[in-house]
């Protein structure tokens, strides 16, 4: 059983904490308690943990975990499942969201922001904490309050600033006329909250699913370079102290146990959790299960909710024993991202020009599943695409060889392809999975050591023009890759982590200045390259849509995903997806951003004004 750090479930059911009663979030608060039985220091630790524990309760497709959105709009993912079910998540694939798409994603965001705020305003009168734990407290409630923001602003974007001191949440996302659409800011609070938890968080950390100094220092960075992406002219000075920000990181950061930050061996133990709270783990969401608190179909109160609805489906002896649902599969612009070229490295330009069918990966949609006969593509491919990808015949997790449609919910409608990121190996079932259950215990990193890595490379190139620092950074990831390949825990083996042969033709190669190709000749090809390393690396980790709109790709790449996907064929003629509308594009500057519910802009009035406007374009 994995043990729980933080989060128990008399906290969860005691700390369903309050909000205003005129709130205009779309669900009223569940089981709220009056503030004064929490106004000593029991009742602030509790309501510290109740802050966290929202992290993962929030609904399948507006966690903060599962991100689906950076995934779905990103061109990683389909929807999955099949037709009927849930079709309205086809909509952030079209990029033509209704404005009654998706309440959840804005109750998420302000649900996890009033528990913070609850911490925060208990800390004013409580009288028997110390005042360094008081600091730390109100340090550790602001780091939460800033990344339940971050969910909202980088989705929604035009939203209000609510804090511990608003009496009346139906605060205005607007200043001045309504119809000037002058929006409020908000990066300026967030980046302030950020910075008091970098300033009075300790290194080391008693409890590891707390963040310490080093996590809040590499989320403001990451905070600037996303201001910067969405907002280039208000925010162009950010970059420079972002560089600042995560090269001391690099060089000096610990995680909250005390180890000095470094890529794991081995890629996939980022992703398993026997191997938690590592040296590349800086900070995410602690995840348990078979704890002793109550388990059903949907998991466990500290499990991750979204495995349930990206578990498989079809199979009562493969993977999540058929207790999942099946959304969310790697689409095949996903995986041919994979493919390599005789040096191991990947094919930058994708599929400019002419493209016949043997530039594309193999897969077997359309075809009979397991034993039917398969062979397994022989081109070079990344080891890193079948930690990332369920695919036919490659062995999964212990599960045997992939099955093809004998695992897929629905194969002729969402694709061949299944996720294997967040799956448990089949050993570990029954002890970070339940049997009756796909949700599992692995944590989930919001911010990993990789990710430091290549945000400090892009940052090399835009700050500092060190095209050289620039590769050095990327290269550290790709070699972590090239090494201890003879392991079954780091290269997918044939037969499982005990195997000795490859299971499909690895290869992966560093870049090398002495290459005619070399990419980081220039600044542009160095940014093309930190880009596409981002996809192979963090790939179903949310970040992939918001990389491409801070890059400048999102028009170019959302679009030419598009088309690749309505472009494949069957094998008996004809589109493989009819719900890959030739309708369907990418446009700026609407499609960067969802709207705003048209609950929460309802529920916003105050004398039959709505203090919320939509965003532009909806």
């Amino acid at each position: 059983m994995k043990k729980t750090y933080l989060i128990t479930l008399t906290c969860i059911l005691s700390l369903w904490l309050i909000s205003c009663d005129e709130s205009f979030l779309e669900v009223d608060a569940v089981g709220s308690f009056s503030e004064k039985l929490l106004q000593d220091a029991t009742g602030v630790e509790n309501a510290l943990i109740g802050a966290y524990a929202y992290l993962n309760n929030g609904f399948y497709s507006n966690n903060i975990m599962c991100d689906f959105h950076g995934g779905l709009r990103g061109g990683e993912l389909n929807k999955g499942s099949a037709a009927f079910d849930v079709p309205s998540y086809n909509e952030f694939i079209a990029y033509d969201l209704s404005n009654t798409n998706d309440a959840g994603l804005f109750t998420m965001t302000y649900t996890g922001v009033d528990r913070c705020n609850t911490v925060l305003k208990l800390l004013e009168s409580v009288t028997d904490l110390s005042a360094t734990r008081k600091l730390q407290v109100e340090a550790e409630a602001r780091f939460l309050r800033a990344i339940y923001y971050f969910h909202g602003k980088k989705n929604i974007y035009n939203i209000p600033w609510v804090d511990e001191t608003t009496e009346d949440p139906r605060v205005p996302n607007y200043e001045g006329d309504p119809s000037a659409q002058n929006y409020v800011d908000i990066w300026p609070n967030m980046f302030a909250d950020v910075e008091f938890a970098m300033n009075n968080l300790p290194e080391i950390q008693s409890q590891p699913a707390r963040p310490n100094k080093w996590a809040a220092q590499i989320l403001l960075a990451k905070f600037y370079m996303y201001a910067w992406g969405f907002e280039p002219a208000k925010y162009a000075s950010k970059l420079s102290e972002a560089l600042t920000l995560l090269t001391g990181a690099i060089n000096s950061g610990v995680t909250n146990q005390g180890d000095a930050y470094a890529l794991l061996e081995n890629y996939k133990d980022n992703f398993d959790a026997a191997y938690e709270h590592h040296s590349e783990y800086v900070w995410g969401v602690e995840c348990s299960i078979l704890d002793g608190t109550p388990e059903s179909f949907f998991g466990g109160p500290n499990s991750f909710p979204g495995t349930v609805q990206t578990g498989y489906w079809r199979d009562k002896n493969g993977p999540d024993l058929a207790k999942g649902w099946g959304f969310k599969q790697p689409t095949e612009w996903y995986a041919n991202h994979f493919r390599v070229d005789g040096r191991g490295l990947p094919y930058l330009d994708m599929f400019e020009g002419p493209r016949s069918s043997s530039d594309t990966l193999k897969d077997d949609y359309g075809l009979p599943p397991a034993p039917a006969a398969f062979e397994i593509d022989t081109q070079g491919v990344d080891p890193r695409l079948d930690w990332a990808i369920g695919r036919r015949g490659i062995e999964f997790l212990g599960w045997g060889p992939f099955a093809g449609s004998a695992w897929i919910r629905a194969q002729l409608e969402q694709g061949p392809y299944g996720g294997k990121k967040f799956k448990v190996w089949k050993d570990q079932m029954g002890v970070y999975q339940s049997t009756i259950s796909a949700a599992h215990a692995i944590n989930i990193p919001l911010i990993r050591f990789a990710d430091v890595l290549l945000m400090a490379a892009e940052l090399e190139v835009r700050v500092n023009g060190n095209l050289e620092k620039a590769r050095d950074y990327v290269n550290q990831v790709r070699e972590r890759m090239m090494n201890n390949s003879s392991s079954g825990r780091h290269w997918v083996k044939v037969g499982g982590r005990d195997g000795t042969e490859d299971a499909a033709n690895y290869r992966i190669g560093l870049w090398d200045p002495s290459y005619a190709d070399d990419p980081f000749a220039t600044e542009q090809g160095a940014l093309d390259a930190i880009l596409y390393e981002r996809t192979l690396e963090l790939g179903e980790e949310g970040t992939r849509f918001y990389d491409l709109v801070r890059f400048g790709k999102a028009v170019e790449e959302c679009n030419t995903y598009l088309d690749f996907e309505r472009s494949l064929q069957h094998p008996d003629g004809g589109p493989r997806y009819g719900h890959y509308q030739s309708s369907w594009s990418y446009d700026e500057p609407k499609d960067r951003f969802l709207p705003i519910h048209t609950t929460a802009i309802d529920r916003s009035k105050k004398e039959g004004v709505a203090t919320l406007i939509q965003n532009p374009g909806y």
